[in-house]
């Protein structure tokens, strides 16, 4: 169960290996970037990745889950390794994507917070933009966390 304490980190995630995705546009749970969300409880949230892309592909992203909110605000920001800022989207509903093409890696980082109406989960979602039979990645460096606010 998660911890209620307000301040609390709850349960910090890193991602142990790549994370990949080939010929697919559908947006799925990226491995161990789920966490669990109380009722009536609000949490501040934030992933941080790095990506390994295919410039005709791309990448896309979003914050999804079980959970529904009854406030959500969230950012989607990727900066390319072209030094470009091709994602930039500012959400106040869950499964709201962002996506690019055009490089072949990023930095991106989703931060927000969320009031929670039904409790369940809350995850990061990741797919290519544009489905390409070459792979597209998030890199193991990746990590995700809540800190429950109230």
């Amino acid at each position: 169960m998660p911890n209620t304490q307000a301040g609390s980190i709850i349960s910090p995630r890193v991602l142990a290996n790549n994370f990949t995705v080939t010929n697919s546009t559908t947006l799925v749970n990226i491995t161990n970037m789920t966490l669990d969300v109380i009722a009536g409880l609000t949490y501040r949230f934030r992933f941080r990745g790095t990506t390994l892309l295919v410039s005709a592909a791309g990448e896309k992203w979003d914050v999804g889950g079980t959970c529904t909110a009854t406030a959500i605000n969230y950012s989607i920001v990727s900066i390319s390794n072209t030094g470009t800022v091709p994602i930039q989207v500012i959400s106040t509903s869950l499964n709201t994507s962002g996506a690019n093409t055009g490089y072949t890696g990023s930095i991106v980082v989703i931060e927000g917070a969320i009031t929670v109406n039904l409790g369940g989960t809350l995850t990061i979602r990741f797919a290519q933009s544009v489905a390409n039979a070459s792979p597209c990645q998030v890199n193991n460096d990746a990590s995700f966390e809540i800190i429950q606010t109230e």
